[in-house]
């Protein structure tokens, strides 16, 4: 009874410190990415630095390498320097496998092909669906349209900004440590909830339904596989499919562009496709194993954990303003 009683204690403790973090993050970005540049104005104002505006407007533009750099430093300060911290600081698991083991090669094809075909699939589906909807509605619906490196040298700064930093730090805080922890209420749920949780982190709501999505997939295959090296690569893959796509699509309105963007789509949907049929083949779809589960009125500690609300009441904002911007 006391060992169940410490176990319960040890969880609680793990969650709140998850969702402090989870919180202090969501803020950072809420706050800081959107909003740096009045005090950033201010400090140089106060420095002497003459046309402050036009400084600001250059470290606003991800095309140039000042607004890249200046980016890429404020993802570092606002995501992956407190995540990189308190996963050093993390108390120990007895699963350590799960981040030291490295996939093999079929299991990591056939992960991140599966990831592309369910992710993009729905989304595509969806999107497709609700855009006819809204339409009717006299709504146009209008994704944000992300700025891309103006010079072929900036590519690989832009590579590391979009895809290496987020795969690393968002997946050693949703599936390192949240779902990590969140398995012992059994590894179905801790799949789902880090989903719902990596969808709440992004801040543009065109991005929801993709990263729930994908949230799933990562999740299941991290286990699946018991490897959170293979969550970070799948993760990559789709940030880079992104990164890849952006950079070819301002070339679109020449024939050569236009070609490589087609044989792209096609490479993507033929490798999804492929590597999607060989899992269901080679790997099969089943249910993840429950082993160790904690009983099910445990999962209530979850809805105890003040800093979820702070967490959702910050997601539910931001929200509201981020779909006001995607409409016109």
């Amino acid at each position: 009874m006391e060992r169940i009683k410490s176990e319960k204690r040890e969880f609680a403790s793990n969650l709140n410190t998850i969702f402090v973090i989870l919180t202090s993050v969501k803020l950072l970005m809420t706050l800081v990415l959107p909003f740096w540049q009045r005090p950033v104005k201010s400090f140089l104002e106060l420095l002497g630095v003459e046309n402050a505006d036009e400084a600001i407007k250059s470290l606003s533009s991800e095309s140039d390498i000042a607004g890249l750099c200046f980016s890429t430093a404020l993802y570092l300060l606002c995501v992956s320097i407190p995540v990189f911290a308190s996963f050093i600081f993390r108390s120990e698991n007895e699963d350590d496998g799960f981040f030291v083991r490295l996939p093999t090669a079929p299991q990591a094809f056939c992960a991140i092909g599966t990831t592309f075909f369910v992710s993009y699939g729905v989304t595509g589906l969806l999107f497709l669906f609700f855009d006819r909807v809204f339409a009717i509605l006299g709504y146009r619906f209008s994704p944000p349209v992300p700025e891309t490196p103006s010079s072929p040298y900036l590519i690989p700064l832009y590579i590391v900004y979009l895809c290496v930093l987020p795969a690393i730090s968002e997946e050693l805080l949703l599936r390192g440590l949240a779902m990590n922890t969140l398995k012992k209420c059994g590894k179905g749920f801790a799949v789902i909830i880090s989903a719902v949780l990596f969808m709440m982190m992004h801040t543009s709501p065109a991005n929801y339904i993709f990263s729930f999505c994908a949230g799933i997939c990562i999740g299941y295959f991290s286990l699946r596989f018991n490897s959170l090296k293979l969550g970070i690569i799948i993760h990559f893959f789709l940030n880079l499919n992104s990164a890849v796509l952006r950079l070819t699509e301002k070339y679109l309105h020449t024939t050569a562009g236009q070609m490589a963007y087609t044989l792209f789509f096609i490479f993507a949907a033929v490798f999804a496709l492929t590597f999607f049929i060989a899992f269901a083949v080679v790997f099969k779809f089943r249910k993840l194993s429950h082993s160790n589960e904690m009983p099910p009125f445990q999962k209530r500690l979850l809805l105890k954990q003040p800093f979820l609300y702070i967490f959702i009441f910050v997601f539910i904002i931001t929200s509201y303003f981020g779909v006001i911007s995607m409409f016109s």
